[in-house]
């Protein structure tokens, strides 16, 4: 394709009300240079020419209105067809800088996008094309580009007749998987589209990608270069989905199924194609934080993949299958877990986007919100860190307000800081205390949760004990705020229980479950009594699985799987009355050996009993027995100290370990080590102790 030559005309229309006619001015911002052409910067904008200025008029004409309203191009491949137009609100190309590089011209509101045109080439050319800019409300016709942004070098160009761009390798490769060897096509890339040095016009521009994204014809997912069997893997997948959909003719260009699967489904356990399936799903793009809105928001999922291009569902579908295969195997647990160990976030990913499909914009019939979603899509990793919470904001549905606009400007800590007291504000402080404390928090705030980090910020506030969910604080309404006079200080209103006079030595993260389990049995052995009557039989098998009245599993990557669409018994049965005399104690070789050679369902009920103490060991940070000044006993974060104080906050699900920071006539501060279980105080029952006032805690 030969230079390109854009002609600016500006109509005006006269007479509409009797004989309507139209004025064409060839080059007015040229005339404007010339004198010829006045603007006032009023609103509205109000223009005059001077007699002497030739014009094109148009009276009565059907040829404009047969014109259309741009140039319109054909972009296909094997698995698209789609046509992309080029939007009529351009703007004057700007100057080429001494460097050759391209000079981005400013948005003029706060409703514009760029886009970018891409000229057709062979695979090796240079990329080539131009920019335009829209209105995000009537963009035409594009498609988005979904990529990895890769490491910081750009060593290719993408040249435009305003100069070039630098483009990351991965960009670069994405562009040329996207690129047709015929007709330009429209498309939406944020490393090009974004001016990256306007911090100003990047925190704009995020709060329009739910529009860009779902405005768009589709996504063109490009997952990088075929390395690692990629391609063997994505026709794994692909030859698996067909044969379970039995479908009336094999598709064109997929293999036929390998004879080493032996006439099955799938492939046999030990078979290669499964290394090739998980190398595939371990790539990055599956786990990157803007990943999640450009997949579930899309209306249509193009994934590139080296020289493969297939729809997104139908990969997925491919998955899944596999999954439910997996899981019906009559296979050594531990050997199943390694076939697809680094499939959850894809999987995730798909039922994500299914369930928006399905509930309409909702996910698994449910409008989320901010700090689920942080929940939801910990695991995701982005380049710049506060971009773990920005690039979920198009999926919240309480994001609306001028405080959680995107900010590069501002540190890190005013951000999370600014989110944070606007949560509070809105009465959901003690969301946030149960997911943060020492391990948990902010180094720059206790009673801030990590969002940013990639674990994932689990609770047991919303797990289900023996009598239902816990209450520990009651029906009382929360009383919080952040102090005006210090922004850094949360205050919330409670009162100290009781205070922590030992901590045991084992810590859940420095032992497996079973060593955990022993040392919280031999601790209890020797307690002589228990403030809630309970025998020690009974306190030993309790207080390891916080007192759950039915098995809870969970599976080894659970913090990878949002948690409604873990998949276990939809019909859970309660444990059998005698459960803590069938429980196996095991300290020994010898005591293994006898727990293997009991009955089948003794064994099972044994091993569900340790999987559930995994379980709820896995919410409480590094968690530890501990014992209280009043003689109770549970399980506390591995931070505890003695002499930090239990403390019980009005609508809590749970008790919290506080620690005094600073104490003045004044004022006490405190820091939160985190939310804890004490058995025998997880339903209300410290209500009914009156001899300790409510309190205003300040927690820093």
């Amino acid at each position: 394709m030969g230079d390109l030559h854009e002609v600016f005309i500006l109509i005006t229309v006269y007479n509409i009300l009797s004989d309507p006619g139209m004025a064409l001015f060839v080059d007015p911002w040229q005339l404007h240079v010339n004198g010829s052409l006045s603007l006032l910067a009023h609103s509205p904008y109000h223009a005059s020419f001077k007699d002497t200025v030739s014009a094109i008029f148009l009276h009565n004409s059907p040829e404009l209105a047969r014109s259309g309203k741009g140039r319109v191009s054909v972009y296909s491949t094997s698995s698209l067809n789609f046509i992309t137009t080029a939007p009529t609100t351009t703007s004057r190309p700007g100057p080429v800088k001494e460097d050759g590089l391209f000079s981005y011209r400013p948005l003029r509101n706060h409703r514009e996008i760029r886009l970018l045109e891409l000229f057709p080439g062979d695979e090796d050319a240079p990329l080539q094309g131009t920019i335009h800019h829209a209105s995000v409300d009537s963009p035409g016709k594009y498609w988005a580009i979904s990529y990895v942004w890769g490491a910081a070098p750009k060593p290719f160009y993408f040249q435009t007749p305003e100069g070039k761009i630098p483009l990351t390798v991965s960009l670069h490769s994405a562009l040329q998987s996207a690129r047709d060897k015929e007709h330009s096509i429209l498309l939406w890339a944020d490393a090009i589209c974004i001016d990256q040095d306007k911090k100003l016009e990047k925190s704009i521009q995020i709060r329009l990608m739910r529009t860009i994204f779902q405005s768009a014809e589709g996504v063109i997912a490009w997952l990088g270069e075929e390395k690692d069997n990629s391609h063997l893997a994505i026709e794994a997948l692909l030859q698996i989905r067909m044969i379970v959909l039995k479908p009336h003719s094999w598709p064109e260009g997929l293999p036929a199924i390998p004879v080493s699967w032996g006439g099955r489904d799938t492939p046999s356990l030990r078979d290669s194609t499964w290394k090739d399936i998980d190398l595939l799903l371990s790539r990055s793009w599956f786990r990157r934080s803007w990943i999640v809105q450009e997949l579930i928001l899309a209306s249509n999922v193009i994934v590139n993949c080296g020289r493969w291009s297939l729809n997104w569902d139908d990969l997925f579908e491919g998955l899944k299958i596999c999954r439910d295969k997996l899981q019906s195997e009559e296979q050594v647990s531990s050997e199943q877990g390694q076939i697809l160990a680094h499939g959850d976030p894809a999987y995730a990913l798909g039922l994500t986007r299914e369930s928006r499909i399905k509930f309409n914009d909702a996910i698994f019939g449910h409008k989320y919100h901010l700090l689920e979603l942080l929940d939801l899509f910990a695991y995701t990793q982005a380049s710049e860190e506060r971009d773990k919470i920005f690039a979920l904001l198009g999926l919240a549905t309480d994001c609306s307000g001028d405080v959680f606009d995107p900010d590069y400007e501002s540190p890190l800590e005013d951000v999370v800081r600014r989110y944070a007291s606007e949560f509070v504000r809105r009465g959901l402080a003690l969301d946030l205390l149960y997911r943060a404390g020492t391990s948990k928090a902010y180094p720059f705030c206790s009673w801030i949760p990590f969002w940013t980090r990639g674990n994932f910020p689990q609770t047991i506030s919303s797990w289900r004990g023996e009598r239902g969910n816990f209450s520990a604080g009651g029906k009382r309404s929360t009383r919080a705020q952040v102090l005006p006079t210090n922004k850094c200080v949360l205050s919330v209103r409670g009162f100290s229980f009781d205070t922590i006079v030992r901590v045991s030595g084992i810590r859940t993260e420095e032992s497996d479950i079973i060593s955990f389990v022993n040392s919280i049995y031999s601790s209890v052995e020797s307690l002589k009594s228990y403030p809630t009557g309970e025998s020690r039989h009974d306190l030993k098998w309790k207080l390891p699985i916080g007192n759950a009245g039915r098995p809870y599993l969970e599976p080894t990557n659970q913090y990878l799987i949002p948690r409604e669409i873990i998949v276990g018994d939809p019909k859970p049965k309660n444990w059998p009355p005698d459960l803590g005399r069938n429980i196996s104690m095991v300290n020994s070789k010898r005591d293994m050996m006898n727990f293997l050679k009991k009955p089948q369902n003794l064994r099972d009920l044994t091993w569900n009993y340790w999987q559930t103490a995994a379980a709820f060991a896995k919410r409480i940070s590094n968690g530890t027995m501990c014992f209280t000044k009043m003689g109770y006993v549970g399980i506390v974060p591995g931070d505890s100290r003695v002499g930090d104080e239990v403390c019980v906050f009005n609508g809590a699900a749970v008790p919290f370990v506080l620690r005094k920071t600073q104490a003045t006539a004044e004022e006490i501060e405190y820091q939160l080590i985190g939310e804890g279980y004490i058995h025998g105080i997880m339903y209300g029952e410290a209500l009914s102790f009156n001899h300790t006032p409510e309190l205003d805690f300040h927690i820093v």
